[in-house]
């Protein structure tokens, strides 16, 4: 110190005020040491001024806010597709066994008709087989016989 001390004058202020200086300086350097980074945006980010940093990093807030939004947009679009798709997949799943009901009924109804038509068919022949000379109570006789036979069968 005494060779700095001769260097700058013997004052103390002046002595003190050399240290200070020096070791602002080693501190900033000390500081943008450890700010440097391999970070090309960060970089960038440093070298701007407090507006333009201001302005990015509101842009970025703003971006990664609207990026939140969209995923929360996103997820309740996927919800309410999927609580469509289910409400449709039970319409479809409805309108199918509606039809299958119809279906059957149809098929059924059917068969019952072409039973009347066959018994009216086999009365018809009967009728044709006996003639026009058949008398009513032959008629009477026979439908007797018929029923007796039917209801015997059916026990």
């Amino acid at each position: 110190l005494s060779s700095l001390g001769g260097k700058f004058g013997s004052r103390k202020e002046d002595i003190y005020d050399f240290k200070f200086e020096t070791t602002r300086a080693f501190n900033e350097l000390e500081t943008k040491m450890i700010a440097d980074t391999d970070d090309p945006a960060q970089d960038v980010l440093d070298a701007m001024s407090d507006a333009e940093y201001d302005r990015e990093m509101r842009r970025l807030r703003r971006l990664r806010h609207e990026k939140a939004e969209a995923q929360v947009t996103f997820a309740v679009l996927q919800d309410k597709l999927r609580t469509y798709r289910k409400r449709a997949e039970k319409h479809i799943a409805s309108v199918a066994l509606g039809e299958a009901n119809f279906q059957a009924r149809q098929e059924k109804a059917q068969q019952e008709r072409n039973g009347e038509i066959g018994k009216l068919e086999k009365r018809i022949a009967d009728f044709e087989c006996k003639g026009p000379w058949t008398t009513f109570e032959e008629f009477t006789e026979s439908e007797k016989k018929r029923r007796d036979c039917a209801s015997s069968s059916a026990e």
